[in-house]
């Protein structure tokens, strides 16, 4: 039971009722008239509270005792679970003078009651006191996390979300929408995961003034724009408009978007509430809403004052990062045809890549065909807009049959029509630029050559025989007879283990007798030990193999260089294959020895022998490796 001073026993009206409350004074005399009310809890003695003047006296520590505040705060619940709100806020008045200039939960004990104090004022339909105390509950509780450092305890931060619920709460009340998604979304900085501020945040979006929507999106935009801190050519969040005499004013874009807005209130509120506000919940979703949805605002800000260039970057971006957004594929739609019609661009890239065998390129069609492709993605996202398929059926109208027929299926879509383009790209481009595997053209190549003698091979031996080393296949295929006995090996093969096991069977590869009998007279090579020969050869074979043998001798300008003479040699002119040899004054070093260590100048050999291991050979070298 608690005992109510004079002044407060009498009728209120409602606009005294809270004034009253505060000041719980007589206000006949300027003098301090001393006023006391008695709280006595159900589970604890009876708790004075002194009021003095026009406010509540601010308690210290040796005033009252934390038990009694406690016993205060727990009747002023009994009177909140009996609906007796004017009670209530009485008694949180009292408790919200506990925390005075002292640190430790003071200030906790402060916010709570004004908060709890904003509620009651609610429940009676006083919302701008309500709102005055949320103000003041989110400032204590700010100040309180100022002075963390100094030892301040509790969690301002809860705090300050109660704060800032409760001041968006009485803003509602006072239809100040506008104000309320502020403080709701200050509320839902502090606590992302609750229900009850999302739900809110409808509320008022649902209510808000449209040309609140444009000022806040105007704003967004223009801040989005402002120079970046790691990079001051860079946006925070959009890249500016180049040049900056072309960038429009904050006002001048939420003029832009007013004008815009004319007729399609519902539609704009709804994105207002799902993709601006809705994105604060995490930074994730809210890195996505600055740089994709703000980008599509601003792209219907410059296309509808004729910067359809910029609109089109604009859109480019805007649907990247918002796939299912509708309306920004029909902008875009509309900004590329537009930009064709006024700036004359005439190609639209619509594909970064297009993976063809490895092979990577952008898709890049003519501006109809752009435009009525990103039309029908905006009928197929949101088939319920009469607008959409109206643009759709005029675009599609200047597209080529083929197309139009792929469009026009019930079965076939926007995806269906890109790959359609992209393989009507490759099958008409040059042959030079169409993606191939890698030895395209050598398998090609090797492939004709086999078939001159084998027409019809199975598959299998025919990869079998491409996967040949490079250097022995061509060698096989110029003489009929090695190239018949390799085939005939692999087809014996095939017929009696199948195509897996020729896959993996292993052939030896050519010997060098049998490279001798295929080649003939003039073979040169190799042998063990890497001495260097000239077997079955003549003498003009070794000086000039391949050129003619009886010719004489030119200079071989792709293995000297720029050190010969310019032009090509007779046998380059004449097309005639000719083998790497050495310049003309190792040529004539490498001659000497080959025919010295022929069986017909053994003499020779064993002089060059004695003559590498005379003292005076000896004393030569040992000089110079001192």
């Amino acid at each position: 039971m608690y005992e109510i001073p004079y002044s407060m026993s009498q009728p209120l009206r409602r606009h005294e009722t809270l004034d009253r409350a505060r000041h719980s004074t007589s206000r006949a005399s300027s003098s301090s008239v001393v006023t006391r009310v008695d709280f006595r809890d159900e589970s604890g003695p009876t708790t004075r509270i002194v009021f003095s003047s026009s406010r509540v006296v601010m308690w210290r520590r040796g005033d009252v005792s934390r038990d009694e505040y406690e016993a205060m705060e727990r009747a002023a619940r009994v009177l909140v679970a009996k609906e007796n709100w004017m009670e209530a806020y009485v008694h949180y008045t009292a408790c919200a003078t506990r925390a005075g200039s002292g640190g430790g939960s003071e200030w906790e004990d402060c916010a709570r009651a004004l908060c709890n104090r904003s509620l009651m004022a609610l429940r009676m339909g006083e919302c701008e006191s309500a709102r005055e105390d949320a103000r003041r509950a989110a400032a204590t509780a700010a100040a309180a996390e100022a002075r963390r450092a100094r030892g301040a305890g509790g969690s301002a931060g809860k705090w300050r979300g109660k704060a800032a619920y409760r001041e968006g709460a009485a803003c509602v009340g006072l239809e100040a929408y506008g104000e309320a998604i502020e403080a709701f979304l200050e509320a839902w900085r502090w606590a992302p995961r609750d229900a009850s501020v999302r739900e809110k945040l409808a509320e008022c979006a649902a209510n808000v003034e449209t040309a609140y929507a444009c000022r806040a999106y105007a704003e967004a935009i223009s801040e989005g724009e402002s120079p970046n801190a790691v990079s001051p050519r860079d946006g925070k969040w959009l890249k500016p408009i180049r040049p900056e005499s072309a960038r429009m004013s904050k006002n001048a874009m939420a003029q832009t978007l007013a004008d815009l807005v004319v007729g399609v209130e519902s539609q704009w509120r709804d994105e207002f509430r799902d993709m601006f506000l809705f994105a604060h919940q995490s930074p994730t979703t809210l890195s996505a809403m600055r740089r994709g949805f703000l980008s599509g605002i601003r792209a219907e800000i410059y296309d509808h004052a004729a910067d359809h260039a910029q609109a089109v970057k604009d859109y480019r971006v805007a649907v990247s990062y918002f796939p299912e957004w509708a309306r920004a594929w029909s902008g875009y739609a509309l900004a590329i045809e537009r930009n064709f019609t006024y700036n004359d661009v005439t190609r639209v890239e619509i594909a970064s890549k297009t993976e063809r065998g490895g092979y990577s390129d952008a898709l890049i069609v003519d501006a109809p065909v752009a435009s009525a492709l990103w039309m029908k993605r905006a009928l197929e996202l949101d088939d319920s807009r009469d607008e959409y398929r109206r643009e759709f059926e005029r675009l599609s109208a200047k597209l080529s049959v083929e197309l139009r027929d792929v469009l026009a299926r019930e079965c076939t879509g926007v995806e269906d029509a890109l790959e359609w383009l992209d393989e009507d790209k490759w099958e008409n481009a040059p042959e030079y630029v169409r993606p191939r595997p890698k030895y395209y053209y050598f398998y090609e190549l090797m492939k004709k050559r086999i078939n001159e003698h084998y027409p019809e091979l199975p598959q299998p031996v025919m990869d079998k025989l491409l996967s040949l080393d490079a250097g022995e296949l061509d060698l096989l295929l110029q003489y009929p007879r090695a190239i018949k006995g390799q085939t005939e090996e692999f087809l014996d093969v095939y017929r009696r283990e199948g195509g897996e096991y020729l896959a993996t069977y292993k052939t030896p590869t050519l010997t060098w007798d049998e490279v001798k009998a295929l080649k003939g007279k003039g073979t040169q090579g190799l042998l063990t030990g890497a001495r260097r020969t000239a077997i079955g050869a003549t003498p003009e074979e070794s000086i000039d193999p391949g050129s003619g043998f009886d010719l004489e001798k030119d200079t071989d300008h792709a293995m000297i260089g720029a050190s010969g003479d310019d032009g090509l040699s007779r046998a380059e002119l004449a097309g005639v294959p000719v083998k790497p040899s050495l310049p003309p004054d190792q040529l004539r070093d490498h001659t000497a020895r080959a025919l010295a260590s022929s069986d017909a100048a053994p003499d020779t050999v064993r002089a060059l022998e004695e003559a590498e291991n005379s003292p005076l050979e000896r004393r030569i070298k040992a000089l110079l490796r001192d």
